[in-house]
């Protein structure tokens, strides 16, 4: 058993087996022969040009591009993007890991200036310019509207962590120690010398009222926090939500007045072969424009006006005016060492900022969430957002800053990023980690490219693939991706609720990609899949599957069906790719039959789609049945007078995990209890018949031979206890699909155990839990994270809140929890009905008469 499968093993309350004991002895003993190894860091000391020395802790798994980022992050050598690093004389390349260099406990880097590419010398810029802007976003005015602004420092206390309570105790535990010894001291004192007795006694009665001042003025700076004056029990104030109150706390030192791309690019060709690569326009705080040139040795001032086209460099051609000084003082690798030299101001400002900085937490300069993503756009008065905060001309050059100027000819092919990135090896943790980096990194941009082609799609900015269909069934493509809105615009829903299923199927596919995103296997491939829910409209954004606009032959369904089961296909080798997915989620063989009558055998559900790509890789499409059917719930709620709006009611992950593991803990039990009874029942025969034997007359023969005891054999091995132990438990994802009416097989059986599982045991359990405050969530986002962890599906909200007593005091908060979330939900479906059914320029006034 290897360490990972040690850890997956289901934690029970059960007392463990004998054979469990010995094997997790075994294993703590070290006999499956793995080693754990605690690696020591280095300690690496950074040397750069400018005199600093950054010392890096680092371990032998990273690699030298790491050790990059954090000297660019660090406040000393902030300055510097374009380098490279050398050690013992050699030039260090970035993909080298440190622990193929001969290391020492005090290693030494040294730092050297590299020659910019345009590329550097745009993404040098690019730095500049978000150093610049520091906490804030590209967008100032964005508190509350930007789910990824920081608004820590709005709340935290102004003058840190020190005057906290925990340091106040901390001072009160030190103040008592040290006054006991110093009354001991002066008691000795006394004894040794009479004459001091009133300089002793003096002292000893000031210690302790300066103590207590100290303390007293601690405990009055704490008192001083952001909570103080707020009342928890009244509904606050709308002035609480203000952006201008936010953002005044996160506005920073101004540092320049303008830095934006100077209107004589693009580099003439003839200057290009000089080695300019790009011409800059900097406006300082004291008033001075500035044309600069960025080559491939640095940055320098150069003799161009507003007017006039002059690339010479401005030292050379003004030498020896008055006030001009060396063509030195003109030029420097950095932009922001240049900077310096021209305006102080910029100088003291950048220095102030850099210190602010380093003061603040990190949730306060890192935002974690895409920043096109609008949280609460209603929480936040439109007056107050109306612009940006300042001018700044380089807000619109941002584009070509980052991407270059080829950027809007240009078209990513996601989908071969992708799976190119899952196809890197990923042997060995560093490599792993590595493949893991570049992963975040394309969701990140992949969601950031996707959300704003959805917010496109809703506000009819982009054209339709298919203009002449319905606006339901509208399709489109920008930038390799493509888009689809959440509606049954073919009816392939028709009976399982319409527009109300296909809503559900969208956030149901995304879970079933994240399954296998997890899952991994090699070989089979998922297309990268966002969903955004903007303005009433669900809008659906993925990868394109290569080929598929080109020749529909060889992109055919070969796993699956997309005619609802009409003509199905069961590609052997796709069958096999499936095996390690079924038996992970727990799926079991069955047979489905097309229009024809021809049966076929799959492991997914029929709705699920497996193509081959024209690359001749393996994809898996709408994986919106990845889990069994709630049958319970289909039967109970959807097929009455008042019915559920839709019967795509499925089955969460976790709780099929957790049913599954329940189910073996329960048949583990039983057969230990099974093998009890039949070895108490061996030796009770056993023990008879030797009663029996003893009974016997005893024969006066002499023993024979055969009535000596037998001895034991030596080849015969201890045998396992649970060496016959047989356990199958498989779940049918399409048992209960169609129609209630379905064969009461080994794998239906199993998903309707599954489903009187959730709504017998879980979801009482968790209403229990909430009534004895085992499980105490705060917020509704608590409610649905501990809701989730057990399997529990949001449409069972009504069925907690009517097992919650309304009547006990003590459960009166938590079920008020409930409620407020069924309310809440339940006011977003009516909100994306309005906001579908009015104009866009009405959606405030509508939400306002909601609210």
């Amino acid at each position: 058993m290897s360490t990972a499968e040690k850890t997956l093993l289901p934690i029970t309350d059960e007392p463990p087996t004998l054979e469990a004991t010995a094997a997790v002895e075994k294993l703590e003993d070290g006999e499956t022969g793995e080693a754990s190894i605690e690696e020591q860091p280095f300690r690496l000391m950074i040397k750069a040009p400018n005199g600093a020395e950054v010392p890096v802790i680092a371990t032998s798994q990273e690699t030298v591009q790491v050790i990059k980022q954090v000297v660019s992050e660090t406040a000393e050598t902030v300055e510097y993007s374009c380098f490279y690093l050398e050690y013992q004389g050699q030039r260090l390349d970035d993909s080298t890991e440190l622990s193929e260099l001969d290391l020492e406990p005090e290693s030494q880097f040294e730092l050297f200036e590299d020659e910019y590419t345009e590329r550097e010398a745009r993404l040098h810029v690019t730095r500049l310019r978000d150093l610049l802007l520091g906490t804030v976003t590209a967008s100032a005015d964005v508190a509350g509207l930007d789910a990824g602004a920081p608004i820590f420092d709005t709340i935290k206390h102004p003058d840190g962590l020190e005057s906290d309570t925990v340091a106040i105790a901390r001072s009160d535990a030190d103040d008592t120690p040290s006054s006991a010894t110093k009354g001991e001291k002066a008691k000795k004192g006394d004894k040794a010398k009479k004459g001091k007795r009133s300089d002793k006694k003096t002292s000893e009665n000031e210690q302790p009222a300066e103590a207590d001042d100290e303390a007293e003025k601690m405990r009055a700076a704490a008192a001083n926090h952001a909570f103080k004056d707020f009342v928890f029990d009244e509904v606050p104030a709308f002035s609480v939500l203000s952006t201008e109150r936010a953002m005044q706390r996160l506005r920073l030192p101004l540092c320049v007045r303008q830095l934006t791309v100077s209107g004589w690019n693009p580099v003439p060709r003839y200057r290009q072969l000089q080695g300019d690569l790009l011409y800059l326009q900097v406006t300082t705080l004291e008033n001075q424009s500035y044309q600069l040139t960025c080559s491939r040795l640095g940055f320098y001032v150069n003799s161009s006006s507003l007017s006039r086209f002059n690339p010479c460099a401005y030292g050379e051609t003004h030498a020896g005016q008055a006030g001009v000084r060396s063509a030195d003082f003109y030029a420097a690798h950095s932009l922001v060492t240049l900077l310096k030299r021209l305006s102080p101001k910029f100088a003291q400002a950048f220095d102030e900022l850099q210190a602010e900085m380093a003061r603040r937490e990190p949730v306060e300069i890192l935002p974690f969430v895409s920043s096109e993503q609008a949280a609460t756009p209603w929480l936040v008065r439109g007056a107050e957002n109306r612009g940006p905060a300042s001018y700044d001309a380089g807000r619109v050059q941002d584009v070509y800053l980052r991407l270059g100027a080829q950027a809007g000819d240009s078209m990513r092919d996601w989908n071969e990023e992708l799976q190119s990135i899952r196809e890197m090896p990923r042997g060995n943790l560093s490599e792993r980690v590595l493949r893991d980096r570049q992963l975040h990194k394309w969701h990140s941009e992949f969601a950031e490219a996707a959300i704003s082609g959805a917010q496109a799609v809703v506000e009819d900015e982009m054209p339709a693939l298919n203009p002449s269909d319905a606006a339901e069934q509208h399709m489109y493509l920008r930038d390799n991706i493509f888009y689809s809105k959440g509606f049954d615009g073919r009816e392939t829903f028709a009976e399982l609720g319409g527009d109300a299923a296909a809503h559900v199927a969208t956030g149901k596919d995304v879970t079933g990609v994240r399954l296998l995103n997890q899952l991994d296997v090699e070989g089979l491939n998922t297309l990268g899949s966002v969903v955004v829910d903007y303005r009433g409209v669900r809008v659906v954004a993925q990868s394109v599957v290569p080929g598929i606009f080109r020749n529909q032959e060889t992109t055919q369904i070969v796993y699956g069906s997309i005619d609802s089961g009409a003509t199905v296909g069961s590609d052997p080798e796709f069958h096999k790719l499936m095996e390690p997915v079924a038996k992970a989620l727990h799926f079991g063989e069955h047979t489905v039959q097309d229009a024809s009558g021809a049966s076929h055998t799959l492991y997914s559900s029929v709705d699920v789609k497996g193509l081959t790509g024209t690359d001749g890789r393996k994809y898996l499409l709408d994986l919106y049945r990845m889990t069994p059917v709630d049958v319970e719930f289909l039967e109970s709620e959807c097929m009455g007078d008042k019915p559920y709006p839709h019967k795509l009611v499925l089955l969460r992950p976790e709780l099929v995990d957790i049913f599954w593991e329940n189910s073996v803990r329960k048949a583990v039990q039983e057969y230990a209890a099974e093998k009890v009874k039949k070895s108490g029942e061996s030796k009770a025969e056993e023990s008879k018949a030797e009663d029996t034997k003893s009974e016997e007359p005893k024969s006066e023969e002499p023993k024979s031979e055969e009535s000596k005891p037998e001895e034991p054999k030596s080849d015969e091995a201890p045998k396992d206890a649970m060496a016959d132990f047989e356990f199958t438990l498989d779940f049918s994802p399409d048992a209960f699909a169609t129609t209630t009416e379905s064969n009461e097989d080994p794998l239906a059986a199993a998903v309707r155990s599954a489903s009187q599982f959730l709504k017998n045991i879980s979801v009482p359990g968790l209403a229990r839990d909430l009534a004895s405050y085992t499980t105490s969530p705060l917020s509704g986002d608590a409610l649905v994270t501990a809701m989730h962890q057990r399997g529990i599906n949001m449409r069972y909200l009504g069925r907690i809140a009517d097992l919650l007593p309304a009547d006990v005091k003590s459960v009166t908060n938590v079920r008020r929890l409930v409620i407020f979330e069924m309310v809440a939900r339940a006011t977003k479906h009516i909100i994306r009905g309005l906001f579908r059914s009015v104009p866009t320029y009405l959606h405030a006034e509508t939400f306002a008469l909601v609210a």
